[in-house]
């Protein structure tokens, strides 16, 4: 608990302090790698690692507020927790019925359906997995179907992973794919 206490407070402070110095190991640990080390993670930490892939988040202003973050802990799952629970919610398979089942009700299947299987398992914290509404996220180049050039808002799935960072998760496939700074423009995200 001490322990825990004293992280929560020595991050900002080394973080204001790392902003300042370049090559800061910190940052490189935590942001450049998009890498969280630890097993379960406060609001202000996620929000710390989101932004880091994703800086045109904004949290602060008010009523503008696209973070969308409401627990005080998450359970950040390894990567093969994550491949599981997405498998075994079959919602991938769902075929949609022209156009009456879009991308966004695919990610909240999928947002709802992983939620519960944690649940299911005995977890005992709100595991770190939502919804990410964006533009660019270079599906085609990942084997998603979707027109070539076409800069569309589209719904994925992500989850902040213990051992991989931070992922997005096509929900209409279950393709899994780690975030990358500059290559996806996410403009709102939900856990």
């Amino acid at each position: 608990m001490k322990r825990h206490l004293l992280r929560c407070l020595l991050y900002p402070l080394m973080g204001a302090l790392c902003a300042s110095l370049l090559g800061c190991p910190l940052l490189t640990d935590h942001i450049v790698r998009n890498e969280p080390s630890f097993e379960v993670a406060t609001r202000q930490e996620l929000v710390i690692v989101i932004r880091g892939i994703w800086p045109e988040l904004n949290d602060s202003l008010p009523g503008s507020t696209n973070i969308a973050i409401p627990y005080g802990k998450y359970y950040l799952p390894t990567l093969t927790e994550l491949r599981d629970m997405v498998y075994k919610s079959r919602v991938y398979e769902i075929v949609p019925e022209q156009d009456l089942f879009m991308c966004a009700d695919f990610a909240l299947q999928l947002h709802a359906h992983v939620k519960m299987l944690w649940k299911e398992n005995g977890g005992n914290a709100t595991i770190a997995f939502g919804e990410a509404w964006g533009t660019r996220f270079n599906l085609y180049k990942k084997g998603i179907v979707i027109l070539r050039g076409f800069e569309a808002s589209h719904a994925v799935n992500f989850a902040v992973t213990r051992d991989y960072g931070v992922v997005l998760i096509e929900p209409t496939s279950g393709k899994i794919w780690k975030a990358t700074p500059g290559e996806d423009a996410i403009h709102f995200v939900k856990m």
